[in-house]
């Protein structure tokens, strides 16, 4: 262990005010599937996820805005929130082979 970080594969989802529809404490729920890919992590090293709110200019500009991207104008912060409380769960599913 080397202290390198190396992206094995990534996803992306646009998402739109109140799609999906927030729950009554305003969380919302998003499922993002990955790029299939094949990979076994030795013992002792991490997995790293990192959530943004774009990556210009390898995919569409997120204006933050909500205005139509091909004429938007505007440009606005975006925050994001993981939650990790026992009223609001995140979790990410890795899927393992079987022995």
């Amino acid at each position: 262990m080397d202290g390198r970080s190396v992206n094995l594969c990534d996803g992306a989802r646009r998402l739109h005010p109140n799609q999906p529809v927030p729950t009554t404490d305003g969380t919302r729920t998003v499922d993002l599937d990955l790029l299939g890919i094949a990979h076994r992590f030795r013992a002792g090293h991490r997995i790293g996820v990192q959530i943004s709110s774009g990556a210009h200019p390898r995919l569409h500009r997120n204006t933050g805005t909500g205005e139509p991207l091909a004429t938007a104008t505007g440009l606005a912060a975006v925050d994001q929130e993981i939650f990790h409380d026992p009223q609001r769960i995140s979790v990410l599913r890795l899927p393992t082979p079987a022995r």
